[in-house]
């Protein structure tokens, strides 16, 4: 395994790698390889923590659908109904804009698509992780708004396409904040990181070591974000923030930073039918030695392996989570399935339906998905590597999803 991930890595330049294998409810292998600051020499570990870019959308529908358990949401809920002002496609005014819309991308949010959308979009981004004081996400939504445009909004039918938005995951965690009366960051480690034994994090000053975090580079080896030099960036004055007002200050859409560890924790729950795994307290050895983790008293619902104690959410939401909520062909034919803010693929191991996520941002490509069916997973991060287009995925990410799903059928 470790020979031919280290062939991987030379082939496409990779800088840092890291990955886990779960089969039967354990993580049966993890390793890190390469760097995780060129400058100062430090190693990737099987702990080493990344800035994971879209996986974070899982944890966010999680805590969404938390709230539907809870009672304070409906996924046909208009999405002005919770945020206290209407928010309207202006091409289709008269079409209400739901939280499954947002939850399956089909919501016609475009703030990507145009100069003036991405101007506006990346100017309210710009000032709402600067300031003490950050604009409410009503500026950007509504047409008498400060950063508003009517280019954020696609001309078609609010759930006629798919478009992938980022946007659309900022206003879920606003509307997480205001039912919840919790910061988004502290929601998800209160309610979805530390039940799990996560050491993820959507905010970096929860961390005792800032050099967990990896450096992350680009195909030319430059850092790109991260690059912290053993020192904690200092702190923006959030004492004025109001709760509920802009969800997007940590950016939820794909600011969590964690281990591939910490992914496999997330993985096993979700496949695990929401009960939290009793292998969420163990980590995996870095020499890369397999690893059983312990078991306990499964309760129902929890599937094999190690039993469960206690859940996120309960089977029956992990069902509808999972579900195809949408089927077509968006973003370079890498997503053709999709559940509540879970992709659904058949592409990057071929023979496997699995379920999870995919991320690619600031040069790092990352992976957390499993299969029902043989009851495996896979997680990964990949920084700095050349980028070749595949299938459906990048060419390097297929390549070590193979080499991964090799070593767990030498272990079958």
């Amino acid at each position: 395994m470790e020979q031919a991930i280290q062939q991987i890595m030379t082939q496409y330049g990779v800088v840092g790698l890291a990955a886990a294998v779960v089969h039967q409810g354990h993580v049966i292998w993890s390793r890190g390889f390469g760097s995780a600051d060129l400058e100062r020499g430090v190693p990737v570990r099987a702990e080493t923590m990344f800035r994971v870019a879209s996986i974070s959308k899982v944890l966010v529908g999680t805590a969404v659908m938390q709230q539907v358990e809870a009672g304070k949401l409906q996924l046909d809920d208009e999405i002005s109904t919770h945020l206290g002002f209407e928010v309207r496609n202006p091409h289709h005014p008269r079409m209400p804009i739901t939280i499954r819309h947002l939850l399956t991308h089909t919501g016609s949010l475009h703030e990507e698509q145009t100069p003036a959308a991405e101007q506006a979009y990346y100017r309210f981004l710009g000032v709402t992780r600067t300031t003490s004081e950050p604009p409410a996400i009503r500026e950007l939504l509504v047409p008498d708004g400060a950063y508003y445009t009517s280019d954020l909004w696609a001309p078609w039918a609010v759930g006629e396409k798919f478009e992938y938005s980022n946007l659309g995951t900022g206003i879920l965690a606003t509307i997480l904040e205001r039912v919840s009366g919790e910061r988004f960051d502290r929601y998800i480690r209160q309610h979805i990181c530390e039940p799990l034994g996560m050491e993820a994090t959507f905010n970096v000053h929860d961390l005792e070591d800032i050099d967990r975090i990896s450096v992350l580079y680009n195909a030319e080896q430059e850092p790109s974000i991260d690059q912290f030099r053993g020192v904690k960036p200092e702190a923006v004055d959030l004492s004025g923030y109001r709760i509920g007002s802009n969800g997007m200050i940590f950016s939820p859409q794909g600011g969590l930073r964690a281990s591939v560890l910490d992914l496999t924790k997330l993985l096993l729950a979700h496949q695990q039918g929401g009960g939290i795994p009793c292998a969420a307290d163990r980590s995996a050895d870095q020499s890369g030695r397999d690893m059983m983790a312990p078991t306990c008293t499964a309760t129902a619902g929890g599937g094999t392996g190690t039993g469960v104690h206690g859940r996120l959410l309960k089977p029956e939401t992990i069902v509808e989570m999972h579900e195809e909520q949408w089927r077509g062909y968006g973003v370079n034919g890498l997503y053709k399935q999709k559940g509540l803010h879970v992709h659904i693929t058949e592409d990057l191991i071929a023979g496997e339906r699995l379920y999870g996520h995919a991320g690619d941002a600031y040069g790092v490509l990352t992976g957390m998905y499993f299969s029902k069916e043989h009851d495996l997973g896979l997680a990964y991060c990949i920084n700095g590597a050349h980028i070749e287009q595949g299938r459906a995925f990048n060419t390097v990410e297929e390549d070590v999803a193979q080499a991964l799903y090799a070593h767990l059928l030498s272990k079958m």
